[in-house]
């Protein structure tokens, strides 16, 4: 990570870059054109004037509507990552996805550390410090209620150096296919607008509630110009009355380490917030380096 601090991502696109303008018109024309919801096109093409990244988009009338839920399987392949995130990276790579972090065979081996927040509690304050005294980055998956309750959490995310993302509005328990596209469109949007408003923080990373997802839906996150970031590891952290034991949640984490890897680390979880240390002395000790998801 380079250094403790970050500057918040600003309004500054069009400064940077003399072509943005033109771009941003083209993409939004092409945007519309698709069958997007009208009523948030209006919010949404305000957005993509002020973005950094513009995604090429993507008809989503194409896309296949079936329901699939995430998990990264039992099987491994020679480089020790799992089969199902090699096979789904290959398959949806095309829409924006990261099943597995960017790696390249010959260069440095590199892992990703992700974090998914609902709500905050004292073991997200205790994994803040675990990251800040090791120097590894971290990207945050929030929902709005946690921005909209916790600025103190936020601003530290921001403020050393980590990357704040969309983690949906609510977290709808049957997923975002299970919704109308107006409503998926939402439940991206009002996160975003909150980080920008309140923040001024521009995200463009997106993690699916539970990790239910569909070729549709996540076409409707690229339209967006956001990027849908799943994981390679994750294992039984998220609740806090049913926390995993230390050593075997850090023996577990190690065993599976592989380049590229994308590890989903709850941060309301005690014992993440414990093994961290250990986990990232030992990964580093096999030649792994901690970069951020961006």
């Amino acid at each position: 990570m380079k250094g403790n601090t970050k500057t918040p991502k600003r309004l500054s696109f069009a400064v940077k870059i003399g072509a943005a303008p033109l771009l941003a018109a083209v993409f939004m024309l092409l945007v519309i054109l698709l069958p997007f919801p009208g009523n948030r096109i209006r919010v949404f093409a305000e957005s993509l004037t002020s973005r950094h990244i513009v995604n090429p988009p993507i008809d989503i009338s194409t896309q296949d509507r079936t329901r699939l839920e995430w998990g990264q399987g039992r099987n491994f392949d020679a480089l020790n990552r799992p089969g199902g995130a090699v096979a789904y990276q290959q398959i949806y790579g095309g829409l924006s996805g990261y099943f597995l972090g960017p790696w390249q065979p010959g260069s440095p081996k590199v892992i990703y550390l992700t974090s998914d927040l609902g709500y905050v509690n004292q073991a997200t304050t205790d994994f803040l410090n675990a990251l800040k005294a090791k120097q590894v980055p971290c990207v945050f998956f929030v929902t709005l209620n946690v921005m909209e309750n916790n600025p103190d959490i936020i601003l530290r995310i921001i403020g050393e150096g980590h990357e704040l993302a969309n983690h949906s509005a609510t977290h709808p328990a049957k997923g975002l296919p299970s919704q109308s596209l107006d409503s998926q469109i939402k439940e991206i949007l009002l996160p975003h607008e909150k980080a920008l408003r309140d923040y001024g923080y521009e995200m463009h990373l997106f993690r699916f509630p539970a990790g239910i997802f569909s070729a549709q839906t996540m076409a409707v996150v690229n339209n967006l110009n956001y990027r849908s970031v799943f994981w390679s590891y994750a294992y039984r952290d998220w609740d806090p009355a049913n926390q995993p034991d230390v050593n075997s949640s850090f023996q577990k984490a190690v065993e599976r380490l592989h380049p590229g890897a994308i590890y989903l680390l709850h941060g309301i979880s005690s014992t993440n917030a414990a093994m961290l240390p250990a986990f990232v002395d030992a990964a580093r000790a096999q030649g792994y380096e901690f970069a951020l998801l961006q």
